[in-house]
């Protein structure tokens, strides 16, 4: 896969590109979006044009050996770390493994490189040991950081790295990514399914292949909806299955914060939901909502409040 190939985010692409053909990349990279955008296949990208062999011309070529290598997850000189699903499960034994390995030679490429997937999940202790290797980092060593929001990072880690977001693409755009993903499927039945998972083409893909009825982003983005036009009723129907199940609740408002971060600074304004001081508000209700759920405030009364303030503030 050559870095042409990406699907949308266009000017993302096109700075990468740049930074890939002058010799130029960064030391450190952060990639911000929503799950399903892109982030995990653009890192290996990253890897790929830090490792490319060819002579001239387009980084990664996606025909050398290393980048062969590279996208089949064979390549000696790219390490993957990643944590589990929970929010603070990404350790930092993970990172101490990264720096017994960042001072080491290379294997067979002219460098080493790192990619740290979900680092969103990495815990603060994680994040403090990771900073003691960027800040001073390696020769011949690129890391590269995944996460739904560069706002889930420590600011110490932030100021060490180039951070490019992503967002989901137009829907006419992912349609035609799932008809080159998925060839046998009728383009009808993509063209529909981007455009109920809003153009991001790994939720798109689940609602293809008949995997999950409604993914979390997509719930996030129902509720963010919902509040954003003052439906105030919906919401608090979207809440009720969650008077039972806590850790559900608050994995909804994460990513209800990410999304409406997302939602307002998409380029596309016909698919902007709240604007950035919008989104900070409900960053804010969210973090009270989430402090109330641990309190063991009841759910109800949590989401009567949530709710109401949020259709006032909005």
């Amino acid at each position: 896969m050559e870095l042409r190939d990406f699907c949308g985010n266009g000017r993302t692409v096109a700075a990468l590109g740049e930074l890939f053909r002058q010799g130029r990349l960064p030391h450190a990279l952060c990639l911000e979006g929503e799950d399903g955008t892109g982030k995990k296949t653009l890192a290996r990208l990253c890897a790929g044009a830090a490792l490319c062999t060819a002579p001239q011309g387009e980084r990664p070529c996606g025909r050398c050996l290393a980048c062969d290598k590279v996208e089949r997850g064979i390549h000696p000189d790219v390490l993957v770390l990643t944590g589990g699903k929970g929010s603070r499960s990404f350790h930092v034994d993970s990172i101490r493994r990264l720096r017994q390995e960042a001072y080491l030679a290379p294997n067979e490429g002219r460098m080493k490189v790192f990619l740290l997937l979900d680092a969103h999940t990495m815990t603060v202790q994680a994040q403090n040991a990771l900073l003691k290797v960027i800040e001073d980092p390696p020769q011949a060593s690129l890391f590269v950081l995944t996460v739904r929001s560069r706002r889930q990072l420590l600011p110490t880690i932030l100021s060490r790295v180039v951070t490019f977001s992503l967002e989901a693409p137009s829907p006419e755009d992912c349609a035609r990514r799932l008809e080159q993903l998925c060839p046998g499927k009728d383009p009808a039945a993509c063209r529909a399914a981007a455009q109920e998972a809003w153009g991001n083409v790994g939720e798109a893909l689940l609602l293809l292949e008949g995997g999950e009825k409604r993914s979390p982003n997509q719930e996030a983005r129902r509720l963010l909806e919902k509040l954003a036009r003052g439906d105030e009723y919906g919401a608090l129907a979207m809440l009720v299955p969650y008077e039972k199940d806590r850790p559900g609740l608050d994995r909804l408002l994460e990513r209800l914060v990410t999304v409406a971060q997302q939602s307002a600074i998409v380029q596309d304004p016909a698919r902007r939901v709240v604007t950035p001081a919008q989104a900070v508000v409900l960053e804010e209700l969210c973090t009270q909502a989430a402090r109330m759920n641990g309190q063991n405030v009841s759910v109800p009364l949590l989401a009567a409040v949530f709710c109401g303030q949020a259709v006032v503030r909005l």
